[in-house]
């Protein structure tokens, strides 16, 4: 995961692993494990809201580890595409964060991208 500022400048370079839900997550009950999601926290660290749903994460864990800065970019680059819940927190991080996410992956040796800003 890259994050840029908005003449293309990395701020922070950092991997995060998917899983291994903190308390936190866990106790979110039923959406708790989206929010273990590699995208979700990163979302998170570049300054979106942590929730699920209508319900917030009450330690606020991870957030602003990593600070999108306005203007800026997160560059994520997995292996699989997101999946909704993760694009949803994307969308929140980029509205929050007043920044773009974007999301590459592989498709069938391809790459292929998705991104907040359309």
């Amino acid at each position: 995961m890259t994050v840029h500022d908005r003449g293309g400048r990395i701020l922070h370079d950092y991997d995060i692993r998917s899983g291994a839900q903190t308390p936190a997550e866990q106790g979110m009950r039923r959406g708790g494990g989206t929010l273990s999601h590699t995208e979700n926290r990163a979302a998170r660290m570049a300054g979106g809201v942590s929730s699920y749903g209508t319900k917030l994460v009450k330690s606020g864990e991870f957030f602003l580890e990593k600070p999108a800065p306005l203007g800026g970019y997160v560059v994520i680059d997995r292996t699989r595409p997101p999946c909704a819940s993760c694009m949803g927190a994307m969308r929140r991080g980029a509205q929050n964060a007043g920044s773009t996410f974007v999301y590459i992956w592989q498709n069938a040796g391809r790459p292929a991208w998705w991104s907040t800003s359309g």
